[in-house]
């Protein structure tokens, strides 16, 4: 398995319009059958963080939807829906595996 992961900071007053981004996101996710995204929020720490993950069975899955998702035109205005809300220079994104049994 491994979990992809996106964080960024949402421009202050801009929750609304950023949350129906990822809305927008999942609803092409789920027409073509891709993972859906789940949206997270920090219950302490740094404000108006939000965190995307989504897991998938392997690396090789995560990589073929991921560039599906990149060469799909309406996935990428849901994208930009998002990012639009985002502060400039505050996106990460990671992929992380699970640790590994080290017997």
């Amino acid at each position: 398995m491994v979990r992809a992961v996106i964080r960024w900071e949402i421009a202050y007053g801009q929750a609304k319009e950023g949350i129906e981004g990822i809305e927008a996101m999942n609803a092409v996710c789920r027409d073509h059958g891709w993972a859906e995204w789940t949206a997270w929020a920090p219950i302490s720490g740094k404000e108006n963080d939000i965190t995307l993950t989504c897991d998938y069975p392997d690396l090789a899955t995560y990589v073929a939807q991921r560039d599906a998702r990149f060469s799909d035109t309406d996935f990428m205005n849901a994208w930009r829906q998002c990012a639009e809300h985002a502060v400039q220079g505050s996106i990460w994104n990671e992929v992380l595996e699970p640790v590994p049994d080290l017997g």
